[in-house]
């Protein structure tokens, strides 16, 4: 078939195309088909998770055998209601430990002869008014500072017996711990919080503790007692 022959045959196609795409019927791409509010939700559930959100959840939640950071707003409303009392005043905050239920330990100390304080606070829910129950750490006023890798004074009480019973445990530790944990009869370890030379944690009253280890940082137990 001629060139010529062909025109005809390619110009009746061509026209056929163009009446397809004008049917009704033609596939037509409108882009996201799922819509603004649809995509938005998606963009959201993708988004990155609010960290405050997930330290208020971690604080007020249920118990943990490792510390957790609060925020910020919690932290400061903590340690502004332990510096409420005199007793406190303006001594430098340590340590500060929070593992759940709204509870945290805190203790102030400075000067080693006048000895450290001891600080629980609670709080119900983000923002509400703290309580604490403020008292000096036993052992603590003349303390010898411990020994690099050893654990010093300790100060263990058991609190709450009738709402939220727990032990409550704080103390000193030498250079060269890198962790203090608390060893249960069920095969289980609660982590205490250290910095500043100190550490503090606590545990359901339920979780009988056998023993009390710092280790270094090969996970060496390099000293212990029993509670």
């Amino acid at each position: 078939m001629t060139t010529r022959a062909l025109a005809p045959v390619l110009s009746a196609a061509l026209a056929l195309v163009l009446v397809g795409a004008c049917s009704p019927d033609a596939t037509i791409d409108e882009g996201d088909a799922r819509g603004p509010e649809t995509t938005a939700g998606v963009r959201a559930s993708l988004a990155a998770p609010d960290p405050s959100a997930i330290a208020e959840a971690a604080a007020f939640g249920t118990w943990r055998p490792a510390p957790i950071v609060p925020t910020p707003a919690l932290a400061t409303s903590m340690e502004d209601a332990c510096r409420a009392d005199a007793t406190v005043g303006d001594l430098p905050l340590r340590v500060l430990d929070a593992r759940g239920l709204g509870l945290a330990t805190l203790v102030f100390a400075g000067d080693p002869r006048v000895g450290a304080v001891l600080c629980r606070a609670a709080a119900d829910s983000p923002g509400s008014a703290v309580t604490v129950d403020v008292r000096a750490v036993a052992g603590s006023a003349g303390a010898v500072p411990p020994e690099d890798r050893k654990l010093g004074i300790h100060d263990l009480e058991v609190v709450d017996q009738a709402t939220n019973p727990r032990v409550v445990l704080v103390g000193t530790i030498g250079d060269g711990t890198h962790s203090v944990e608390v060893n249960h009869d069920d095969a289980t370890w609660t982590k205490a919080r250290m910095t500043n030379g100190w550490y503090a944690v606590w545990w359901p009253l339920a979780k009988e503790a056998i023993g009390v280890a710092a280790s270094d940082s090969k996970s060496i137990v390099i000293d212990s007692f029993a509670p």
